[in-house]
């Protein structure tokens, strides 16, 4: 009903004005969108999306703040063109940034600007094209821990390291996951860890379960921990002699590795060695990949490639030149047997 009008032509007048004030409201809005800087845009993406969506949105930030913004910042959205794209990407490789650094940026970049388009800011087509990414398979990791070094790494490592290191190579779960790990996480009963979305890097639930020698492992820890905290792994506070939380190991890994003389080796790499083994003894890449908790088989392929590269090795023992055992020795390491059983007794006598 229109207050003002007093006939029916009156208020078809006032009507018509109405919805052209209204169409002027919507183009205005359209044209206001338009006009959307990236600058500006970067905070509405971190506020509305990666700070609530994303357990690693400070790297997001960071990625913005450092390099997308000082490129792509005094653009407008709608201004942004593939070849736009196309030029960042050529700069960041004359900076001499690594293809994975600048996929990881592009992985941003498209993420913003996929939501901009969304949620209605100017934006009707993304100019990151899937074509844009490159390959990463020159920088792919295939390094594993050997059975010859495994002894020697558990060897050397700390008291409150040894219970983790063993976590992560039955498992194969992530760093973050293993420290992460609390007891209601852990049934003992069923044999199962259940790796809660919250820690997974998918956002989604898990579960592993657990062979006898973690069972073992996990019984001792449960014993010791006697609902002293939540957490499963624990140290001694040096001061105190209460134990806590381990938060990080970065550096009993590192030193570790270096006593044991084991070079070029990462704590993320006893994941590698966790699905290389279980790919090399028979299982299922489909069970591989529920274990690990991989989104698309694809990234449990590589277990596949590094197991066909030791099964190479492996048939050059059928050679007549290899008959004998020979002890396997590192300059200046402890000597070790070439047998896979031996690392059993040397990680059990370390525990005791």
């Amino acid at each position: 009903m229109i207050p003002l009008a007093q006939t029916e032509q009156e208020a078809l007048v006032a009507l018509w004005e109405e919805v052209r004030k209204e169409s002027d409201r919507e183009h205005t809005i359209g044209r206001e969108n338009e006009k959307v800087k990236f600058s500006r845009f970067k905070e509405t993406y971190l506020t509305n999306y990666a700070r609530l969506k994303k357990r690693s949105w400070r790297s997001d930030e960071k990625y913005l703040s450092s390099q997308l913004v000082p490129f792509f910042g005094e653009m407008k959205l709608s201004e942004i063109s593939p070849l736009d794209v196309q030029h960042f990407m050529v700069k960041r490789q004359k900076d001499g940034v690594k293809n994975s650094t600048i996929n990881r940026e592009l992985t941003v970049l498209k993420k913003m600007l996929g939501l901009a388009i969304k949620w209605g800011c100017g934006i009707s087509a993304n100019p990151v094209e899937k074509g844009n990414y490159f390959s990463e398979e020159e920088y792919q990791r295939d390094r594993v821990l050997s059975y010859e070094e495994e002894p020697r790494l558990f060897r050397e490592a700390a008291p409150h390291l040894k219970p983790i290191l063993m976590c992560a190579l039955m498992t194969g779960m992530r760093y973050s996951e293993i420290l992460g790990l609390a007891w209601d996480s852990v049934d003992l009963a069923k044999r199962q860890i259940v790796v809660k979305a919250e820690l997974s890097k998918s956002g989604k639930r898990r579960i592993i379960p657990i062979n006898e020698t973690l069972l073992v492992e996990f019984e001792r820890l449960r014993q010791q921990n006697m609902g002293k905290s939540e957490f499963v792994f624990l140290y001694a506070d040096p001061k105190t002699g209460k134990l806590r939380p381990v938060r990080t190991v970065r550096r009993a890994f590192e030193m570790a590795c270096r006593r044991a003389c084991i070079k070029d080796f990462r704590f993320h790499d006893l994941r590698h060695t966790a699905g290389t083994r279980l790919i090399e003894k028979g299982a299922d890449p489909i069970s591989v990949r529920d274990i690990l908790g991989h989104s698309k088989l694809k990234t449990t392929e590589v277990y596949l490639h590094s197991s066909l590269k030791r099964m190479e090795a492996t048939v050059q023992l059928l050679d007549k030149a290899q008959e004998k055992d020979v002890p396997v020795v590192s300059p200046g390491c402890h000597q070790t047997s070439a047998r896979p059983e031996a690392w059993k007794l040397i990680l059990f006598n370390s525990m005791n």
